[in-house]
């Protein structure tokens, strides 16, 4: 990294349409006809910098003046600071500036500082924030966080919103109570747009930061850097890719697997055994097994050069690290053999990984793709494995008696987890989740999440993505956001769950899978723009994925109707759905017209509880309503202007029946008759009741009806899906 001083910086700027002083330059040897040369009349007020090598601070170090410009006082100067400058630093030259009087308010922050900067995962960033001296004591004082515009999935426009939100906007372009306007809007703008063609030189030339600090308004309110610094960096590398064919990813035809044996809790005898029984057919297995010719009924070879004449679509390596490495550069010197290769094995690329084996993976795959030479495209290591669904396939190392798996070949989840155990257990707490594709990605040193949502976003039949991520390698959060946006294009839901957001996150993460989290603020930004959900704990996670994948279409709720036989619910309807003022969240309970009140008092007359249930939203329609009266109030809600409808069910009360499936079938049928009659009426079921009811829960969700086990859990859904 190299220093890029001032007169650069402004350089740079006044090339890209963002206003800096008027200003000239002296070499160390200047003479009197330089001073002469410079932009500026006897008497004016100027500044005189001295800019040197690695001097970030260069009034601690007496190489900031103000004084009167005539060519006396302009040597004299020009030497002072060059002597004070003399051993300490390397000097470069001196920069003189006019004196900008620039526009301020009385008690409140009027000047800008802007910071460019490349992330490894996140490509360019603008950070926009108070500026000044007194930066950081301002921004806490106001709790005024810096903004960040990653270029790589905002707009100038978006960011420009955003701007006039923030305390600096507020106060240029006096919105605030009393405030006074000191630019405009079409000023402003332009701003913004000059920044985002600096933020592009940035990301062409390698710059690694390039910071503004202030930014002002001179006179005529245009935004002016009055200061500016910057840091050379070098190019980033982003790994190249393999080919990735689709088909091997989602459809293999053919697959081999190494490392299996007979003995008890061997990975890759409970692989084999679930490949044995899907759709595969056996004869389109293989078994990699010295010294075999058959295993378990299938046929064996004594190792990878066998695959070259008779290549597989897919190879799963259940052995340890080392011979896996081994085994892989077999593969790369034969030139073949399997395009798409899983590794089981952990120890390459993560805490375990004491003989750095992953670097030498890397390093393989580097290389030969660069030199355009046949390489594998590699899953994990530390893959727990993969469901497809349309094969009945599960490559993962547990047995189908301790995880049942629902094979849903129409299904519209498709799932891809860096985690295989977070996989694993939203699979066995949530079996009526129609999962069509999941791949369980590990340590993702060669296909990433961003792939696999590559992948994913190109079969009609998937509405939802569901991801889950500890690290980004680099560029690999703008890439996700970007094949995320080119996804949610085609109609589709992205849905993240981020590990590792805290220090102590990152360090779990990086012993885990070999992933460093970054800065999660940044990587939220990047992603949220790009349109990915992303949910702040387990529960969202699989409240979001339950109710996109019974209602992909209906995302964008503003009206909710809401029914319960407990009071406490009813009050917690309220609390979750209600307006607050403090946050500004917005109201979602349906509000209730004078006809809807006479229509709703009508219906608990005909269900005999007049005097017992009041006519509202939330309806309370206790413990004396039974099935019809549950009917009558969900037809109610579908009916008017709701755009969705909450049955909530607490079926200890004697006057329902939630132990005969006959009558629970029943009354679900009903339930989605309401619903289609009602241009297909989002309505959900909650039973906040304990596990003899499990049953109950799993026969509404088998009609297709999406069950939460506490009223909660719908409206944080609904409200995360609609922001």
């Amino acid at each position: 990294m190299s220093f890029i001083h001032e007169s650069k910086v402004y350089n740079l700027l006044k090339e890209n349409g963002v206003g800096t002083p008027l200003f000239g330059t002296l070499n160390p040897e200047c003479t009197e006809a330089d001073i002469d040369a410079l932009p500026f009349k006897e008497g004016e007020r100027v500044v005189v910098k001295g800019l040197a090598k690695d001097l970030w601070h260069k009034s601690d170090e007496g190489a900031l003046k103000f004084i009167e410009f005539s060519k006396s006082n302009m040597m004299e100067t020009h030497k002072e600071i060059m002597m004070n400058l003399k051993g300490k630093y390397e000097y470069i030259e001196t920069l003189v500036c006019a004196m900008v009087p620039f526009k301020t308010t009385s008690n409140l922050p009027s000047e800008g500082f802007v910071s460019i900067n490349r992330d490894d995962s996140s490509g360019t960033i603008i950070n926009f924030g108070i500026g000044g001296i007194h930066t950081e004591a301002w921004a806490l004082e106001l709790k005024s966080k810096i903004l960040q515009w990653p270029i790589a999935v905002m707009t100038p426009e978006r960011a420009f919103e955003e701007l006039k939100n923030h305390w600096i906007g507020r106060v240029w372009l006096g919105t605030l109570r009393q405030g006074k306007e000191l630019a405009t809007e079409e000023t402003l703008f332009s701003f913004v747009k000059g920044l985002w063609e600096v933020a592009k030189v940035v990301e062409k030339e390698c710059l690694d930061l390039l910071e503004m600090n202030p930014v002002v308004l001179d006179g005529q309110g245009v935004p002016m850097a009055i200061d500016g610094v910057g840091v050379q960096g070098k190019e980033v590398v982003v790994p190249a890719k393999g080919n990735i064919n689709p088909e091997q990813v989602l459809r293999p035809k053919t697959v081999a697997i190494a490392g299996v044996s007979d003995k008890p809790g061997n990975f890759g005898g409970l692989i084999l055994n679930n490949l044995i029984n899907s759709k595969l057919g056996i004869e389109n297995l293989t078994v990699i097994k010295p010294k075999a010719t058959e295993f378990r009924g299938v046929k064996a070879v004594n190792d990878v050069s066998h695959l070259l004449d008779n290549p597989v679509d897919a190879l799963l390596l259940a052995l340890p690290a080392p011979i896996t490495v081994a085994t892989l550069e077999q593969l790369c010197k034969q030139g073949g053999g399997a395009d798409l290769v899983y590794i089981v094995a952990g120890g390459i690329g993560d805490g375990a990984d004491k003989d750095h084996l992953v670097d030498k993976v890397k390093g393989m795959l580097s290389e030969r793709r660069a030199k355009g030479e046949w390489t594998p495209t590699l899953i994990g290591p530390n893959s727990l494995g993969v469901v497809l669904s349309e094969l009945d396939l599960s490559t993962l190392f547990i047995s189908r008696e301790r995880l049942p798996i629902t094979f849903s070949p129409k299904g519209n989840i498709s799932f891809v987890s860096q985690s295989g155990a977070f996989f694993i257990t939203r699979i066995s707490t949530m079996e009526s989740l129609p999962i069509k594709y999941a791949h369980c990605i590990g340590n993702q040193i060669d296909m990433k999440v961003s792939d696999f949502v590559d992948v994913y976003k190109e079969d009609s039949n998937i509405d939802v993505i569901a991801t889950y991520v500890e690290g980004f390698d680099t560029h690999e959060c703008v890439r996700l956001a970007e094949k995320a946006k080119e996804a949610i294009a085609k109609g589709k839901h992205v849905v993240l769950y981020k590990g590792g957001r805290s220090t102590e996150g990152q360090e779990a993460a990086a012993g885990h899978t070999g992933s460093m989290a970054g800065n999660y603020d940044l990587q939220k930004k990047v992603l949220t723009e790009a349109g990915i959900i992303i949910c702040e704990s387990f529960a969202d996670y699989s409240s979001v994925l339950k109710w996109l994948s019974a209602y992909p279409k209906h995302t964008n709720i503003n009206s909710v109707g809401v029914m319960s036989n407990a009071g406490y619910e009813t009050v917690g309807t309220a609390d979750h759905l209600g307006e607050d003022k403090i946050t500004g969240r917005a109201n979602l309970l349906k509000r209730m017209t004078g006809s809807d009140h006479e229509k709703l008092s009508a219906l608990i007359e005909k269900n005999g509880l007049k005097g017992l249930v009041g006519s509202a939203n939330p309806f309370d329609i206790t413990p004396s309503a039974g099935r019809e009266m549950y009917l009558d109030g969900a037809r109610f809600f579908a009916e008017t202007e709701a755009d969705a409808v909450i049955v909530s069910v607490i079926p200890l009360t004697e006057k329902l029946n939630p132990f005969s499936k006959e009558e629970v079938t029943l009354f679900c049928t009903e339930l989605k008759s309401i619903s289609s009659e009602n241009d297909h009426r989002p309505i959900a079921v909650v039973v906040d009741c304990g596990s003899i009811y499990n049953e109950y829960c799993q026969w509404v969700e088998a009609e297709g009806i999406p069950v939460f086990r506490s009223i909660e859990r719908p409206f944080s859904a609904i409200r995360i899906i609609k922001q």
